[in-house]
């Protein structure tokens, strides 16, 4: 039988990122970035620990070997001291390692009856803390404390004063490290499945999990707060789902051809390692010798130039650039900001502080001082340049044209109601639940409440666990609000049930749905409002504003019923 050709082969590196030079010769199992510079540790299955310096000009990364040790056996994890002078890691040789990377051997700080898993530095206690669980002084042998675990340590992430432990039985042991030798909380994962990763908020109010069913758990530890809770599917292909390896933020950029074991950012977020190989989560059995060989890859979140400037305008203004044929270059020069001697950029993550001096450089028309070292990064900086020039209002409307075309299978499905392809959108874009889908502002709870489809709410509601809700459009109207004064008995008692404390919550000029549905003359609504409102939200001393404007609705609507 005749061929045309041979396939072509796969690409390893479809998000056109950096590679590591000199990657490991088998499985990556950790990175870990220094806290003070730009120095990038990965453990491997072939028993090594290998450093990297990684260098980021403009537009390009590099990166070169600085030091490696070979230990025994497999090293499973690691972490920097918080002064980036020293890296811990522990393996299968059930030892933690201390590495001075000024050049001194390895020591053993710490010995387990088991390989260690996780493990990391906490500076606050000047502890390192192993998987499962220990605490160590490494100027000692012995451990300070010892604290039992349910079953064995899968992931361990800390943000003292929080440290979450997921142990092998779906437990996650939650610990105050004011307080490290108690137990503060223990959970059981929101996923039915195996525990493969735990991350702390930001804020230690809260942790992300992940498990080996593609899928994420969104996790409150504040009682009040449990409405807030909510997992999420992902790293799913049609009927083929993938394990959630690592949490950090994900790129919506093309998949690798083999699974993503671990990650991470530097210190200030602008540079994001990945490790792309063999999980082993398979076994050996289902190893393939002939696949590509493990790669680390440096990726470089990109900020557009014209969209920095407006973020930066936003943040300084509390407003968006606006005014015909205006460009964004004339408004960004006649406000005082641009004038000031000394120009301090606000902190947003999402904008690197390279993004914010082009900005301001090309608003000023000294790009000739950006002094660009390749072509694709002139090219770069011209077109932004030219942006720079362009009227403000025209291209906002361009990019929210863009924006929102995308959605336009989405919307489709939410105008005829049709929850199944609704679902499959959700789940190639799970992003796409909670955001402003339209240009007043709408996402698709708001679309699916307007067009009274009960069974989307229902579902749309379940995913989200209630955060939806809280959503409001550019009207500053949430769903609930919208319903008050459309919707029947039916979808009130749906979004009542997925969130009960909807009912309090006032729209913008400050009317609590019963108001909104009664001054609409929607009297089901109204009736069904009054029968689930405390009497306390409707009248008293504290709502003398309230109550006139009750009385002066039930005026109007006097036939509402006796209900009232």
């Amino acid at each position: 039988m005749a061929t045309f050709g041979t396939a072509a082969a796969p690409n390893p590196n479809p998000n056109k990122s950096f590679e590591v030079a000199q990657p490991p010769s088998d499985s990556v199992s950790s990175l870990s970035f220094s806290p003070k510079a730009n120095y990038l540790v990965a453990t491997s299955w072939d028993n090594q620990v290998r450093c990297w310096e990684i260098m980021h000009s403009g537009a390009a990364v590099g990166s070169t070997p600085k030091a490696s040790i070979s230990l025994d056996q497999p090293v499973l994890c690691s972490t920097w001291k918080d002064d980036g002078t020293t890296v811990f890691s522990g393996g299968c040789d059930k030892q933690a390692k201390m590495w001075p990377l000024s050049g001194g051997q390895p020591m053993t700080v710490a010995m387990h009856d088991a390989p260690i898993k996780e493990i990391a530095w906490i500076p606050e206690m000047n502890l390192l803390a192993t998987g499962s669980d220990m605490y160590w002084d490494t100027r000692q042998s012995n451990p300070v404390h010892t604290q039992q675990l349910p079953d064995r340590c899968y992931s361990l992430t800390v943000r003292h004063p929080l440290m979450v432990v997921g142990t092998a039985d779906r437990n996650l042991v939650v610990f105050n490290l004011q307080n490290p030798q108690t137990e503060f909380k223990r959970i059981t994962s929101p996923l039915k499945y195996q525990t493969r990763c735990v991350t702390a908020f930001p804020d230690q109010q809260g942790f992300l999990v992940g498990s080996i069913e593609g899928r994420v758990g969104v996790h409150h530890l504040d009682d009040s707060q449990q409405s807030k809770n909510f997992t999420f599917k992902c790293h799913r292909d049609g009927s083929e789902i993938y394990s959630v390896n690592s949490l950090n933020f994900h790129p919506a950029m093309a998949r690798c051809l083999q699974p993503i074991p671990c990650s991470t950012f530097n210190n200030d977020g602008s540079i994001y390692a990945y490790a792309v190989c063999y999980d082993w989560s398979k076994g050996a059995e289902n190893h393939n010798p002939a696949a590509p060989k493990p790669s680390i890859f440096l990726h470089l979140p990109q900020v557009d130039v014209w969209s920095a400037g407006i973020l930066f305008y936003q943040m300084l203004f509390g407003k968006r650039p606006s005014g015909h044929d205006q460009t964004q270059e004339r408004i960004l020069r006649e406000d005082t900001i641009i004038k000031a001697r000394k120009v301090e950029f606000p902190s947003r993550p999402a904008v690197s502080n390279e993004a914010k001096v082009k900005t301001y450089l090309m608003a000023q028309d000294q790009t000739e001082s950006l002094k660009e070292e390749d072509d694709e990064a002139a090219r770069f900086g011209d077109r932004n340049l030219k942006i720079m020039h362009e009227p403000v209002d025209k291209k906002i409307k361009r990019l929210e044209l863009t924006y929102f075309y995308k959605f336009k299978a989405l919307h489709k499905a939410l105008y005829v109601g049709n929850w199944d392809a609704v679902d499959r959108y959700l789940n190639h874009d799970m992003a796409a639940l909670n955001a402003k889908v339209f240009r007043s502002g709408e996402t698709a709870l708001h679309i699916a409440v307007a067009k009274g489809h009960v069974h989307i709410v229902e579902e749309v509601g379940g995913a989200n666990v209630g955060g939806g809700f809280r959503i409001r459009d550019g009207s500053g109207m949430t769903a609930m609000a919208r319903a008050s004064a459309l919707g029947g008995t039916p979808m009130l008692e749906c979004m009542h049930k997925k969130n009960k404390n909807l009912h309090t919550v006032p729209d913008p000029t400050g009317r609590i749905p019963f108001l909104v549905a009664l001054e609409a003359g929607n009297k089901e609504a109204a009736r069904y409002f009054y029968s689930v409102t405390p009497k306390e939200n409707l009248i008293g001393d504290a709502n003398d504003e309230l109550d006139s404007s009750l009385i002066s609705a039930l005026i109007l609507e006097n036939n509402l019923g006796n209900e009232l």
